[in-house]
């Protein structure tokens, strides 16, 4: 248990010297979108995901894949939720928008 505890705060130690700087801003909203498709084997998988003024980061990626399972209830397809995303000092963190809604694929011919 204790050896655990170290690897994670070694971890979380690591993370922070590599990624500091995209880590998110406090209490800072983020615009954006997330596509996810939730396929017929019952797996929920993140397509695409882009927030004004947020680069890519491990705390974005976190959160986003706890954000998109949190949709375990919806049909087979691929799904589009626009709003924004805010980070809070005790590490949670919200998702604001309406709801998930059915987007179609644009294949390019």
């Amino acid at each position: 248990m204790i050896a655990n505890h170290l690897g994670n705060r070694q971890a979380q130690e690591v993370r922070e010297e590599t990624w500091g700087h995209l880590r998110p801003k406090l209490n800072h909203k983020y615009y954006g979108y997330v596509v996810f498709a939730y396929s017929a084997w019952g797996e929920l998988v993140l397509i695409d995901a882009e927030f004004t003024g947020l680069d890519s980061s491990p705390w974005l990626y976190d959160d986003l894949i706890e954000f998109v399972d949190s949709y375990e209830d919806l049909s087979t397809g691929v799904y589009r939720w626009d709003g924004w995303y805010k980070r809070f000092q005790n590490e949670n963190c919200q998702f604001q928008a309406n709801a998930a809604r059915e987007v179609s694929l644009v294949v390019p011919s």
